[in-house]
């Protein structure tokens, strides 16, 4: 089912269950009425408690002038220092102290044993006093009145933190509106109270703690100033500039060294690195920048030169040029002679800085020994030291707290603040009685909306032709309206020809009989008896017969028989006659005295077996025969929930028509003989439903409703 087809059925299912409220509106109204009468009753007889509140503000310890962090722990203002403060408010032992002070035993909401029991709770007391006595050999203990106060003021106490604040609301609910006022202030008086009291024994308590370890801490701090001093000249300890020790001066000053010669160490190794290779001695900066290196260079350049220009004028073997290029090479390998000792002093350069990187971590490794001598003395007289100042802070310490303790103790106040007594209420808090009232309105309508679509769903009949296409798969033909009382269809059919009863039949007859048909059979069914099966086909067939058709109306029930009393016409000879061959088809119908209609009514027989004769070819053949003398035949059967006859008949007949009783014959019975009658191949031409309520129906809120009751000026009564 697509989401477009859900949204479309959703207001119809809403239609439905509303127009199921209306069907059954005074059941709604009634139960609604009850319901809310009932919950009122209940609403009105509750006892009244009155609510009445204060609101406490938990203030900041670090605002305050004096400081007690030693005496008291520290409260910070967050939202678990509120909730700890919440649980002190709900404590037992505060309310244990509010009991006493109000003396609320002595109140009859406190304690059960003043009140007046009713008879519900004497019968319970009773009940438990038996079973005490068969449980224990012993008696029970005497009921401990102030423990019961206590517990009943904690089920009336409500104590909760505003939002994230540090506000608190402590509320009471109780049947005395002055009572609950007085037990809401005496529950913050309180609280604040202990907690000036808390902080008083807290103060004593610190102030005799102080006295007697600052006397103690005096004699410790001379105890340790003496022991710092000589630990200092024993292990040798001086301190060098900014307070360091001379050692470790001396090693930072040596691992500085250490550095610079490394650093040189390594620049002599690099330099003595390329002056190894040939390739690259050229590019040393020695080399480039040696003042005799370059004018052998020179010399070397023009020598060069002058024995090509030679070679050139005398040739390559002429002794001038021979001359020049063997002063040339003289000149190269005085180059090479002197780069090789300027190679040389750098590999001395380099050897010369690796002894000195030696010294030096020789040394900081000796100085670094005579560290740690001194640091194993430093720890001990740091600790000495430590405990010196220690010793003297604590005993500044416990001075000043002694002092600021014995000074401030009148000055105490409390964490907490009233900020709004409580005031005794004009008004009971509950019940709320006009919400409650609202409610129980609610309630009540909603139990009633809800108790008539049950009904309505308990009531399976089929109330509308609405119904019928839905629930049966089947043409809805029409409704027939039920008839006034001491009146019977055959006969009010002939004397209100335009009465709503015979257009609703006429409307009927236009669906089954269309105008330019040929010759038709119609069976008239029903699933079970009285449901107007047979008065309906007594009226279709006289209606179509003083409409001009040629109409015969046969009685094929021949078990229960009753169309010849209906139409005052002789039972015999009739149907059995001609199925059992006593007479001829042509011969049985008879004349109605109220209408050009002819009749075959069932007939007479001892031992009929309906099934055998109604299925026999004589049946047929007698139908066949029928259809070629009238024009629309009209067959009443057994009701076919009962006996198979209906189910036989249909067969001989073209078309059939199912008569249901208008909200009382179940749709599933229904629904099952239609099902049954397809499964045999029978046509159901439609339903009709039959002796329908029109005011009732007027009011079901269908889209047939009212078609008679609103519309009544257009017929005859």
């Amino acid at each position: 089912m697509t989401t477009l087809a859900v949204g479309a059925m959703q207001p119809l299912i809403s239609q439905q269950i509303w127009r199921k409220i209306l069907r059954r509106r005074n059941t709604a109204i009634v139960t609604g009425l009850i319901v809310f009468t009932i919950l009122a009753a209940v609403i009105f007889s509750l006892t009244p408690l009155y609510f009445a509140q204060s609101t406490v503000m938990i203030n900041d310890r670090e605002a305050r002038v004096m400081s007690f962090q030693q005496v008291l722990s520290a409260m910070p203002v967050d939202l678990e220092a509120v909730q700890s403060e919440v649980q002190v408010l709900k404590s037992r032992d505060l309310a244990g102290k509010v009991v006493d002070q109000l003396n609320l035993v002595e109140h009859a909401e406190f304690n059960p044993e003043l009140k007046k029991p009713t008879l519900a709770e004497q019968f319970r007391n009773w009940v438990k006093d038996q079973i005490a006595s068969v449980l224990y050999s012993t008696a029970p203990a005497p009921l401990d009145k102030r423990a019961l106060a206590i517990d009943l003021l904690e089920r009336k106490l409500t104590v909760e933190p505003i939002g994230r604040s540090r506000a608190i609301n402590v509320s009471v609910r109780t049947e005395d509106a002055a009572l609950s006022a007085a037990i809401v202030n005496a529950i913050v008086n309180t609280y604040v109270k202990d907690q000036i009291d808390v902080k008083l024994q807290a103060t004593h308590r610190a102030n005799d703690f102080l006295t007697t370890q600052a006397d103690e801490m005096r004699d410790d701090v001379k105890k340790v100033d003496l022991a710092v001093a000589s630990y200092r000249a024993r292990a040798g300890l001086f301190e060098g500039t900014k307070g360091t020790l001379l050692v470790e001066q001396q090693i930072a000053e040596a691992t500085t060294q250490l550095a610079n010669v490394h650093l040189k160490h390594a620049e002599a190794e690099a330099r003595a690195q390329q002056a190894a290779d040939p390739s690259q001695r050229q590019s040393l900066p020695e080399v480039m920048g040696s003042q005799l290196v370059s004018r052998l260079q020179e010399q070397e350049s023009d020598l060069t030169a002058k024995a090509i220009e030679a070679e050139t004028t005398v040739g390559p073997r002429g002794a001038r040029a021979v001359q020049l290029w063997q002063a040339a090479a003289e000149t190269g390998r005085k180059i090479k002679t002197e780069i090789d000792k300027i190679a040389a002093s750098l590999r001395t350069e380099a050897v010369v800085q690796r002894l000195n990187e030696i010294s030096l971590t020789a040394r900081i490794t000796q100085l670094r020994q005579q560290l740690g001598q001194s640091y194993d003395a430093q720890v001990r007289m740091h600790a000495l030291e430590r405990e010196a100042e220690v010793a003297r802070t604590l005993l500044g310490t416990m001075l000043n707290r002694q002092q600021e303790v014995s000074s401030v103790e009148a000055l105490q106040q409390a964490d907490a603040t009233v900020l709004s007594p409580a005031s005794v209420p004009l008004h009971h808090a509950y019940p709320l009685t006009k919400i409650f009232l609202f409610v129980s309105a609610i309630v009540a309508a909603a139990a009633g909306c809800t108790l008539s679509i049950l009904f309505e769903r308990k009531s399976d009949g089929l109330k509308s032709m609405d119904e019928v296409a839905p629930a049966l798969s089947v043409r809805p033909l029409g409704l027939i309206p039920q008839l006034p009382r001491r009146t019977t269809a055959s006969k009010y059919i002939i004397e209100r020809p335009q009465s709503a009863f015979a257009e609703s039949l006429r409307g009927i007859l236009t669906t089954v009989l269309p105008s330019g048909s040929g010759p038709r059979s119609l069976l008239v069914a029903s699933a079970l008896p009285n449901e107007g099966k047979s008065s309906t086909a007594v009226a279709l067939a006289r209606l179509a017969a003083n409409m001009g058709i040629r109409t015969l109306l046969i009685d094929a029930d021949l078990r229960r028989p009753t169309l010849h009393k209906a139409v005052g016409c002789m039972k015999s000879p009739g149907l059995i006659d001609v199925l059992e061959n006593r007479v001829t088809a042509a011969s049985v119908p008879q004349n109605d005295t109220g209408s050009a209609l002819h009749i075959v009514s069932a007939g007479e027989g001892t031992n009929v077996d309906a099934i055998r004769l109604l299925s026999s070819i004589t049946m047929q053949q007698s139908m066949q025969a029928w259809r070629s003398a009238y024009e629309f035949i009209v067959v009443d059967s057994a009701p076919a929930a009962a006996v198979a006859d209906a189910r036989v008949v249909a067969r001989c007949c073209d078309e059939t028509i199912f008569v249901v009783h208008w909200n009382k014959t179940h749709r599933g019975l229904v629904a099952a003989e239609i099902e049954r009658m397809r499964d045999t191949g029978i046509s159901i031409a439609g339903l009709v439903l039959t002796q329908v309520n029109v005011r009732e129906h007027a009011a079901d809120h269908y889209s047939d409703s009212g078609v008679f009751y609103e519309h009544g000026n257009y017929y005859q009564s």
